[in-house]
């Protein structure tokens, strides 16, 4: 039975790399001796990771991975163990999952043959900005087990309540999108940030008085927060294919998002979202949410779930996982 590896050093803290970590984990420990690999002693690992102790092993004498695959979802592992993939005998072969749009140390970026990326700009991005050949790259979408227990239906009430599930940091733009609406945004919508970073605490600072935005803080059960919202919103400044969106699709919210990254691989514009391209575009749609009918709205959630079963649906994503570490 093939022995394979997903490492991690940062086992310490949950992130959307280390939740595809996990699945690509649990998809393949039935058929392969598949174990979490990390710097870390169990007792040290994030509990919300839900790493079985007798499924981690921490990583020792370099000639432990004798005859095994490991998996690896940074670049700069991935550089490091496909240099160490050379040493003779040891028969290491090394899989690197590209989770984003990256840039910098084009000439120093060596990476490994087996390389799947999960989505279209990934692909445009190994390809054209680091000269990987197209032969060497897989395209298996990111997805997430179905916990929907019933369809989706609009809130009720007055407010129209948006979702903003992501790590509060630069990239995710939270305190732009504040800054930005807060001068232009209506009465009767509540932006929800949900989750925890380096701009956190400004967040919350420039967020206190203002009814229209709400910092819940770090989220354990992002699905069963969306069955309580009528809209998922993500406006980063980039993206791979975010495992929020996927879960907007599964629970089958409707999505408000920008075209970055493989974000149009599962929101399209006037099917299951609503797609600005601008700051002002973003103002404006939040503005005439109110006037989205009930059969619209319902429409969008539909198909948004329809997107969920067409593409993202775990079952899916384990077939192709299995197929994949089979032939390495």
């Amino acid at each position: 039975m093939k022995k394979v590896y997903s490492y991690d050093p940062q086992l310490y803290v949950v992130t959307g790399a280390h939740k595809v970590m996990m699945d690509v984990h649990n998809a393949i420990k039935e058929i392969f001796n598949a174990k979490v690999l990390g710097t870390l002693d169990y007792s040290e690992l994030h509990p919300d990771l839900n790493i079985k102790q007798e499924e981690y092993q921490k990583i020792g004498n370099i000639f432990s991975l004798h005859n095994s695959i490991l998996i690896v979802h940074q670049r700069r592992i991935a550089i490091k163990y496909r240099l160490l993939s050379f040493i003779p005998f040891l028969n290491l072969k090394v899989v690197y999952i590209h989770h984003n749009i990256l840039e910098g140390n084009r000439l120093l970026t060596f990476l490994p043959k087996n390389i799947i990326t999960i989505s279209d700009r990934c692909i445009e991005n190994l390809t054209k900005y680091f000269g990987v050949k197209e032969e060497h790259i897989t395209k298996i979408h990111n997805a997430v087990r179905d916990v929907r227990k019933e369809e989706h239906k609009r809130q009720s009430g007055d407010t129209i309540k948006i979702l903003y599930p992501a790590t509060i940091y630069p990239v995710k733009r939270q305190l732009q999108v504040v800054k930005y609406l807060s001068s232009c945004m209506r009465d009767g919508i509540e932006i929800i940030f949900a989750g925890v970073g380096d701009d956190y605490e400004e967040l919350k600072i420039i967020t206190k008085n203002d009814k229209r935005f709400n910092c819940l803080g770090f989220v354990k059960n992002i699905p069963e927060l969306m069955a309580n919202v009528d809209y998922c919103m993500l406006f980063s400044e980039k993206e791979g294919l975010p495992i929020t969106l996927i879960e907007a699709t599964m629970m089958g919210v409707p999505i408000i998002c920008n075209d970055v990254g493989g974000n149009l691989e599962i929101a399209k514009d006037g099917y299951n979202a609503f797609v600005c391209n601008n700051w002002e575009d973003l103002a404006e749609r939040l503005n005439s949410l109110e006037s989205v009918s009930e059969e619209e709205y319902n429409q969008l959630s539909k198909n948004s779930r329809i997107q969920y079963e067409r593409y993202f649906d775990y079952e899916i994503f384990k077939s192709k996982y299995i197929d994949y570490i089979s032939g390495v």
